[in-house]
């Protein structure tokens, strides 16, 4: 999750600096969430919550490879 300062960063920044700066930190924010996902996934029994959990990591999943590109194509890393 970001941090106050990288918050305040995301606020004052403008064009392509806020463009990678807002992927870099909701692809850390996606791998966050990922880690969680994979514990229910490792634990839970409830086929409800694992349809749920499965359905976001793939969405997740899906958000990171499209903001790494993004990134790239902005000429930043992730």
């Amino acid at each position: 999750m970001a941090g106050p300062a990288e918050l305040d960063q995301l606020r004052t920044a403008q064009g392509t600096r806020e463009d990678v700066l807002y992927c870099q930190l909701m692809i850390r924010h996606h791998l966050g969430g990922a880690h969680m996902i994979d514990a229910v996934l490792a634990q839970s029994h409830d086929p409800t919550v694992l349809d749920l959990a499965r359905t976001m990591k793939a969405s997740q999943q899906a958000d990171i490879t499209t903001m790494q590109r993004m990134l790239t194509d902005l000429g930043a890393s992730p």
